[in-house]
């Protein structure tokens, strides 16, 4: 059973610095968030040491077989809390060009800028083992995921569209939460900004100073 492990602000600077090296989308919530001001927390296993868990690139999880859910449900709850939720994954390694991208994106939902391709859920994709599957297929390094809500210009984000880097910005205003891979890619921090709703999975969690 993982628990909740709030971190310290050590994990601040692994964010930023993972922040960096992804896309568009997220160079630009650097520029729009203070992370240090948030609170950030991962899934993690009852009594890990405090030097495991403060080592964000090593192994923590041991084996641990259903890392996923606390985090899906995490997701998928946030979907549920409004209908202008948006989650959206950076995938490093896909381009617009790319076969299965041509192909409407082998039954998942994606928008793209210039070369680089997006995932993203919306509040009708609350399904735990579609979001489970969309985060894998977005995998990576870094591994990227955005809990953002669309701006009020637009009504709707239809797969295998082409967006403006104004768009991505205003994506990256609206952010709430980040899921930021760390451990080995085993699992995510998450992280959410302060005036954030809480979303909560269980009522234990572990504070790590």
């Amino acid at each position: 059973m993982l628990e909740e492990t709030q971190l310290g602000a050590e994990s601040f600077s692994y964010i930023r610095s993972q922040l960096a090296l992804g896309k568009t989308l997220a160079k630009n919530i650097l520029k729009h968030h203070r992370i240090g001001s948030g609170k950030s927390f991962a899934y993690l296993l009852p009594d890990t040491p405090t030097t495991k868990v403060m080592q964000f690139n090593g192994s923590v999880l041991d084996g641990e077989s259903n890392s996923w859910q606390p985090r899906a449900d995490f997701v998928a709850r946030f979907l549920k809390s409004n209908k202008r939720s948006l989650v959206v994954f950076e995938n490093v390694y896909a381009v617009p060009t790319d076969t299965w991208i041509q192909s409407k994106g082998d039954g998942f939902e994606f928008f793209y800028f210039q070369s680089e391709v997006y995932l993203f859920l919306t509040a009708q994709d609350q399904i735990v083992e579609k979001v489970i599957a969309t985060a894998k297929i977005s995998s990576g390094y870094p591994s990227i995921g955005i809990l953002t809500t669309l701006p009020n210009e637009v009504k709707l984000i239809q797969n295998h569209q082409k967006v403006t880097e104004e768009f991505l910005d205003q994506l990256a205003k609206n952010t709430e939460h980040l899921l930021i891979g760390a451990y080995d890619n085993e699992t995510h921090i998450i992280w959410s900004r302060v005036t954030a709703p809480v979303m909560r999975h269980v009522s234990t969690e572990k504070v790590i100073a």
